[in-house]
């Protein structure tokens, strides 16, 4: 039988793993809460993928290394994207959490796919000046000469808002 219920402000999130996997089950107010799921042998595969792919987006955002890594270790696509067309490394480099984005670059996440607006993981961490997650990337062979839509790279969003740390790197 399925256990571990969680109520996060009226939110109930079921939980649905193997046999005693650690995952993250919720976001209150920007903090992650873990709990252990168990559930009865038989089902070999992992259900509801959706879900830990979503909590990878939150565990990033949140620079919840632990987290990241747990779910890393529960196979959770590091490349997916949510519904801002972003991936977890992508908010982990817009965050400055330099240690999930080298958990997420040890996964093999792409360093350089793009979202909507054209821009990668390197355009985020480079546009708000986080130098660790910039040098993360670029020794993870992150294009540093990539244009969003609008034909900007990297260098210009760094130089833009006076990150020069950023532009060194």
């Amino acid at each position: 039988m399925l256990r571990g219920y969680r109520n996060h402000r009226s939110i109930h999130i079921p939980l649905r793993l193997r046999r005693f996997h650690t995952v993250l089950i919720g976001v209150n107010f920007r903090r992650l809460h873990c709990m252990q799921a168990s559930r009865e042998s038989g089902d070999s595969q992992l259900p509801n993928a959706a879900g830990l792919n979503n909590r990878l987006h939150h565990a990033a955002k949140c620079g919840d290394i632990a987290a990241v890594q747990a779910l890393i270790d529960a196979k959770a696509l590091v490349n997916v994207r949510d519904d801002n067309d972003m991936t977890p490394l992508q908010y982990a480099a817009a965050t400055g959490h330099s240690a999930c984005v080298q958990a997420l670059v040890n996964a093999n996440a792409d360093v350089n796919l793009k979202d909507d607006w054209g821009l990668t993981s390197l355009h985020y961490a480079a546009e708000r000046g986080h130098i660790a997650a910039v040098e993360a990337l670029i020794s993870a062979k992150a294009e540093v000469s990539a244009r969003d839509r609008s034909n900007s790279t990297p260098l210009y969003f760094a130089a833009k808002n006076g990150h020069s740390a950023s532009i060194q790197a």
